[in-house]
């Protein structure tokens, strides 16, 4: 299906939406993988409790790290807002560094427009004629 431009967000909606969004994906794509994890855990926990198999070194490993995993997922979560609203505010001041470039830009681009317009060239001077000769000026003087 084709979308029509009008139906479109700004640029500068998209630069900040994307950005975030980006920001946002990472740092949930690690929250999810970090539960993941502590899904791991939890069922090598249920077997160490069950006493049904011993546990690998992998696994002892693993059940030791629970807590570190615990707290990156903590911290994480705590960073999240913080993090998108960073990004947020730095693309705002890019786009506005952006917008007094683009002004400085058009305004000198008046500014020359305006000059080219006020200035009108002056008329061409009239082609000199070749000099006369010395009898043809005294012949004039005679005459007049």
């Amino acid at each position: 299906p084709s979308r029509s431009s009008s139906s479109s967000p700004p640029a500068k909606e998209v630069l900040e939406s994307s950005s975030t969004t980006a920001v946002d994906l990472v740092v949930s794509r690690r929250i999810r993988n970090l539960k993941k994890k502590l899904v791991s855990i939890e069922a090598a926990e249920k077997k160490q409790k069950s006493g049904e198999e011993d546990l690998n070194k992998e696994q002892e490993e693993m059940i030791a790290n629970k807590p570190l995993v615990l707290a990156l997922m903590d911290e994480l979560e705590k960073m999240k807002a913080p993090l998108l609203a960073a990004v947020a505010e730095e693309v705002a001041e890019v786009k506005k560094e952006a917008e007094k470039k683009a002004e400085k830009k058009a305004a000198a681009a008046a500014a020359r427009k305006e000059k080219q317009e006020k200035h009108v060239p002056a008329p061409a001077p009239p082609t000199p004629t070749p000099a006369a000769s010395a009898e043809e000026v005294k012949s004039e003087q005679a005459a007049a």
